[in-house]
């Protein structure tokens, strides 16, 4: 029986990412062929394996709007996946191929109620929903602006990202006392809110909590050094897999992110939370039974909800880590294969 063929137009690859496309391609008698761009080698320098069965990666800034088109004829597939609707180069391949291939789009955009969406509304639902047969977003936030860009509800799929449950599972007995970032040492992570609130902790109490900050960006050469601050730079996924065995609390302090799939790997990995309220992920990940969300770049409501943390008991935090894992667990790859497996039945 011949292989059914999806063409994935994709933006940068990520290891959980590569993860989900690999899990599914091994499994299934399908070929994928992804479109991706060039790596982010100063913000997030992945190492990946892109030598997987039955995936072609093709790097779409080799092909101007012409030769992508050429190319998605050529290969002739089952199913397009789009993500978002703002490269130009993407949006003419669907252009072609929307009457007569299923177009299915993707997206982690949260409704924010901005004056520029709802401009982009009237906009989407004339130009963009019509194309697309189905969308595939991460969770509720994204499902709320799929609603609203005139999706029905039955054409609205969750779960679309998944992060890596063989290395990041883990439930745990002990809970080190340790706040944990991984992130981009950027402003819009609020890593310099996080500096300043876990200084105002250590010298406000007498406590052995330390913080661990893990990542690289802009700010990596103006990080505030303080004696139970840790910056352990950029680690590849495997090496954060080994230090996610320690335990500890996760920190999110971000002042906008979308989805953030480190929430859902630290949720598997038995990690209390602290989010701030403009994580996307907290809606699916983070509940009074297994963290707390704060008000963004508000310093001093993350200092309270540090202060909250280290206040708890080793019982209390071993209840919310076993409260995190059981919510990183109502998104799964397996879900994710059936989604997709769903999708290529429609396709026929």
């Amino acid at each position: 029986m011949k292989n059914k063929k999806v063409v994935i137009l994709f933006s940068r690859l990520s290891d959980y990412m590569l993860t989900m496309f690999n899990s599914y391609a091994s499994r299934e008698s399908v070929e994928l062929f992804i479109f991706i761009k060039s790596p982010d080698e100063k913000e997030a320098p992945f190492v990946l394996n892109l030598n997987e069965k039955n995936i072609t990666f093709l790097n779409q800034d080799h092909f101007d709007k012409i030769k992508l088109i050429d190319k998605v004829e050529e290969i002739d597939p089952n199913l397009i996946i789009c993500s978002g609707w703002s490269n130009h180069k993407y949006n003419a391949v669907i252009n072609k191929f929307y009457r007569k291939k299923p177009c299915i789009l993707t997206m982690d955009n949260q409704w924010l109620g901005s004056l520029k969406q709802y401009f982009g509304l009237l906009y989407s639902r004339l130009f963009i929903k019509p194309k697309f047969n189905k969308i595939w977003v991460p969770g509720s936030t994204q499902k709320a602006f799929a609603l609203k860009l005139g999706f029905k509800k039955e054409n609205i799929i969750t779960g679309w990202y998944v992060a890596n449950e063989k290395k990041f599972t883990k439930q745990r007995t002990n809970i080190n006392h340790e706040f944990v970032f991984v992130g981009r040492y950027v402003k819009i992570k609020g890593i310099e809110e996080l500096w300043n609130a876990f200084i105002k902790l250590k010298e406000t109490t007498s406590n052995n909590w330390k913080l661990t900050c893990i990542g690289t960006g802009e700010l990596y050469e103006q990080k505030t050094e303080h004696p139970d601050i840790n910056h352990l730079g950029f680690l590849q996924p495997n090496e954060l897999q080994e230090y996610t065995k320690k335990g500890g609390v996760f920190v999110l302090p971000s002042h906008f992110e979308p989805w953030g799939v480190v929430v859902h790997e630290f949720a598997l990995s038995s990690y209390p939370m602290i989010v701030s309220d403009k994580v996307g992920a907290a809606s699916q990940f983070v509940t009074n039974q297994n963290g707390i969300i704060f008000e963004s770049n508000n310093v001093n409501d993350l200092y309270n909800t540090m202060l909250k943390i280290v206040s708890l008991t080793n019982q209390e935090l071993l209840e919310m880590s076993r409260a995190s894992h059981s919510n990183g667990k109502t998104v799964s790859s397996e879900n994710w294969i059936n989604n997709m497996n769903s999708l290529l039945e429609n396709a026929n």
